[in-house]
């Protein structure tokens, strides 16, 4: 392309009431089609529906804008390096449209920081603002892997509005030939992800306990918890679930609660366990994938952990000093648990607090796969409703909600995946054994392990169901 950045962007300005003329008609692919037996019913597929979903929800709010303004800058200071390109308001909903240009792959790397630069000023400038209220609109030609990732990532796990066009000329000598292209990820682009991503070695649990306290948090012994103490325990993992999305953690969270039977001998019998996919566990899985490392592991609880400069590769290139720590990753791959901890602690205290004081509580940690092996903290207990978060949770929706159009199209006694499901979706929303039927669909089991046969050992708390009998 022959023309500047400049040259561009005052092409734009100068037929901003013409912006929708500038824009290539959207074609959006065909969102997947699963199989009939929902054999393929994975993450990278329903992810992938997900992101044309939204990006089609989103290029259609961006046809119609009301420019405010060209080289805006980040400050009221008049000597800002950062700049807004153009700000605009969509006519159909309430945000304000940040547009980013960047016609070349050599500055085009450049682009998130500014975007996210002026994002963060104009939440300063409107506290309180939502994900929602302000929409990015990068101009760019989408060539590097670094900008293609980094825009999956705010779309899909940031959850904030995105899309991004591709500026062509058809005619490089002549600038009013110049059309905007919308760019659709591909399927590629998210499968590389998914594929590590998605494993239960990568799910942290934190496990934090309280002891026994008849009539306020637990029944008397041989009898069955009720709905006052259920509901009691389902707020507590509603509070953790809520922290564990204002910080953007993709997991869930619930409660739990020992047979009644079992308080003589195991005093602290109430549970919030709270579960986060680790994201430096997922970056190790990614690059032992890339490098061929992941068939060294010795066994299911080994994981081949790589230098930091390997995941962060500029810092081979840099002059900084290296740091004192002997393995950087390992240390941010144990200590992301302390997250987890933080929100279950916090939550734990507040909820268990009286007039007397706070209950005497004790955490432990592992992974998702390790803790499925404990019968004693997985098995013989009341677990309550599982309260998703983040990527885990929009999954979670999406797969309840083909379930049911399969099992409304085919009939229950038909459905490829379940034997037998609750009328109502609401049942299956808040039952802690359906969701870990759709973990154990997501994430799957490694087959190097025996997991417990859960379904055979309790029943997991439905609502309204009382748990299986003790074998005490």
């Amino acid at each position: 392309m022959n023309f500047s950045e400049k040259d561009i962007q005052n092409y734009i300005w100068e037929n901003r009431a013409d912006w929708e003329s500038l824009i290539e008609p959207l074609e959006i692919p065909k969102p997947y089609q699963f199989a009939d037996d929902l054999s393929d019913l994975t993450p990278k597929f329903l992810l992938h529906n997900q992101a044309l979903e939204r990006l089609e929800a989103i290029y259609d709010l961006i046809l119609e804008l009301e420019f405010l303004g060209c080289e805006v800058p980040l400050e009221k200071a008049s000597n800002s390096t950062i700049r807004a390109d153009f700000l605009a308001l969509p006519l159909r909903k309430t945000s304000i449209v940040v547009i980013e240009l960047k016609k070349s792959c050599q500055t085009e790397r450049q682009a998130f920081t500014e975007l996210l630069a002026y994002s963060n000023h104009i939440t300063n400038l409107f506290p309180g603002m939502c994900k929602e209220d302000v929409t990015y609109v990068l101009i760019s030609p989408m060539d590097t892997r670094i900008v293609r990732e980094a825009f999956l990532q705010t779309l899909i796990f940031d959850k904030r509005p995105i899309c991004a066009l591709v500026p062509k000329l058809s005619d490089e000598s002549d600038i009013s030939t110049l059309k905007l292209f919308p760019w659709i990820p591909s399927l590629g682009d998210i499968v590389s992800f998914t594929q590590v991503a998605f494993h239960p070695c990568n799910l942290d649990v934190c496990k934090v306990v309280w002891e026994y306290s008849e009539e306020v948090w637990d029944a008397p012994p041989h009898s069955s918890t009720d709905d006052r103490l259920i509901n009691q325990l389902n707020y507590v993992a509603s509070m953790a679930a809520q922290a564990m999305e204002q910080q953007g953690i993709h997991g869930f969270a619930y409660c739990s609660q020992l047979w009644s039977e079992l308080s003589e001998s195991l005093p602290f019998t109430n549970s919030l366990v709270v579960v986060g996919l680790n994201p430096y566990a997922i970056a190790s899985s990614m690059y032992s994938r890339e490098t061929g490392r992941e068939e060294e592991d010795s066994g299911f609880y080994t994981r081949y952990i790589p230098q930091i400069s390997k995941i962060i590769s500029g810092l081979s290139k840099s002059s900084s000093a290296e740091s004192h720590l002997d393995d950087p990753l390992s240390y941010l791959h144990r200590g992301w648990r302390d997250h987890l901890f933080e929100i279950a602690f916090k939550a734990v205290k507040l909820a268990t607090k009286t007039t007397d004081g706070s209950l005497h509580i004790d955490y432990g940690s592992m992974t998702w796969a390790e803790y499925q092996l404990l019968p004693m903290e997985d098995v013989y207990c009341t677990n309550c409703a599982a309260h998703p978060t983040g990527s885990v949770r929009d999954l979670f929706w999406q797969v309840v909600n083909i379930d049911y159009d399969v099992a409304a199209k085919v009939g229950v006694d038909n459905h490829p995946v379940h034997d037998d499901m609750f009328y109502s979706a609401i049942e299956t929303l808040k039952n802690n054994w359906t969701f870990r039927e759709f973990i154990d669909r997501m994430f799957g089991e490694n087959p190097n392990v025996e997991f417990y046969p859960i379904s055979s050992n309790f029943q997991a708390y439905n609502g309204n169901d009382s748990c299986s009998e003790s074998p005490f």
